[in-house]
């Protein structure tokens, strides 16, 4: 396949107009079409890109560091297969530190087969953000019941009743599961399908009854007391 000559006009018109970094390649891994977007979001103009392997351009890592984007990678083994590529997330180019998930689409010829891989790139930075915030509040939490642990407090807030029952009500056992999770007020208020107002009514309330005086240490509390899981 030589450089794109054989996709579909009106593919690479849609390709084109796409706010998402689309990458095609040939079965040689070699890149035969670079959208607009991709130009923007890598700093390289097609005319840089086409005609390079993919895995020298993308460049993508998990987070172990380890290459994801490499010759003979599986995803054309798969295509050939008629089997479905699963969708992933890889750190493109690793110097700029970018999360993206790449969704990859088979394009097929009029006898049904593979003769190129579109990767749809979605930048998924906020994401991967969230996701360290969380872990990040997992390990505050496990560094405050240790610190109980040591202390002899039978619970977050300090107040040694470790056996005293906390009674809450269904809608705020939602509330605090759904904040172990990492979900913010925004988050809490569109999976409840109630107001942010009442979310923040829900926690305060849910706050005063387990004795702490914050967020954090409301999770961290849930954790020791088995309220959610893990």
């Amino acid at each position: 396949m030589g450089a794109g000559s054989d996709l579909c006009p009106d593919l690479l018109r849609m390709f084109g107009a796409s706010a998402d970094p689309i990458v095609v390649v040939d079965d040689r891994w070699v890149v035969v079409y670079w959208n607009r977007a991709a130009e923007e979001a890598f700093g390289r103009l097609s005319t840089e890109v086409v005609g390079r392997n993919c895995y020298d351009i993308v460049a993508g890592v998990d987070g172990e560091g380890r290459q994801v984007c490499r010759m003979r990678c599986e995803k054309w083994a798969l295509a050939r297969r008629g089997g479905r590529v699963r969708h992933f997330s890889v750190k493109a180019l690793p110097s700029t530190d970018t999360w993206v998930d790449v969704t990859v689409l088979p394009i097929l010829d009029q006898a049904n087969r593979p003769i190129a891989l579109a990767h749809v790139l979605r930048n998924i930075e906020r994401t991967k953000r969230l996701e360290r915030f969380v872990r990040g509040l997992a390990s505050s939490a496990e560094d405050v019941l240790t610190a109980q642990a040591k202390n002899g407090n039978g619970n977050a807030s300090g107040n040694g009743n470790g056996d005293t029952p906390v009674h809450l009500t269904p809608r705020e056992l939602e509330v605090l599961t759904l904040l172990s999770r990492g979900a913010g007020t925004a988050a809490i208020s569109e999976k409840l399908g109630v107001s942010g107002h009442t979310v923040h009514n829900h926690i305060a309330t849910t706050l005063n009854k387990l004795g702490v005086h914050s967020r954090a240490e409301a999770v961290a509390y849930a954790f020791e007391h088995r309220l959610v899981d893990r």
